[in-house]
């Protein structure tokens, strides 16, 4: 008789031959484990599954507004946990990004540059086209005040302007 090892629990069982691809054991946490898995699956894979429960979420939230609110009043201990938990998932990235700031490291490196059009005709004249640029990186702080407004213009400056 084929036995198996059940992820969950670890127990080696004999595998049920009426249930065809078994993983589990029968335990109630291991069946549980495996149905959580299934749906997590599930959500990631059909888009109507998961459309689907988010409609019954959004549907139990609004019948049930102060339930969150309740239960976390009650359960200090969760709320405590759920803190810690989460003061170590930001530790281990470091730190929790703003929408509005912009990565300290940039790819880009100072230099001479040259911004060539992509669609020239062959026969044309590579010389009219071409517009060398030199790019300094510096905090917008660091700037001197008269470059401040230099560099606020060419940001927000229209297609048509000068180089």
């Amino acid at each position: 008789m084929a036995t198996l090892r059940c992820p969950n629990c670890g127990r080696v069982i004999p595998a049920n031959p009426r249930i065809r691809n078994q993983t589990h054991c029968d335990l109630e946490a291991c069946q549980k484990e495996r149905k959580r898995l299934w749906q997590r699956r599930k959500m990631a894979t059909d888009p109507d599954y998961k459309a689907n429960q988010q409609e019954c979420s959004k549907a139990w939230r609004e019948q049930n507004p102060g339930y969150w609110k309740e239960y976390r009043e009650s359960h200090p201990e969760a709320v405590e946990r759920n803190r810690l938990r989460q003061r170590e998932r930001n530790m281990a990235r470091r730190k929790i990004a703003k929408m509005d700031t912009s990565s300290p490291v940039s790819e880009v490196m100072p230099g001479t540059y040259y911004l060539v059009p992509e669609n020239l005709p062959v026969i044309a004249n590579m010389d009219t086209s071409i517009r060398k640029i030199t790019l300094v990186l510096m905090p917008y702080e660091a700037l001197p005040s008269h470059a401040r407004v230099i560099a606020k213009e060419d940001s927000i400056a229209s297609p048509t302007s000068r180089f």
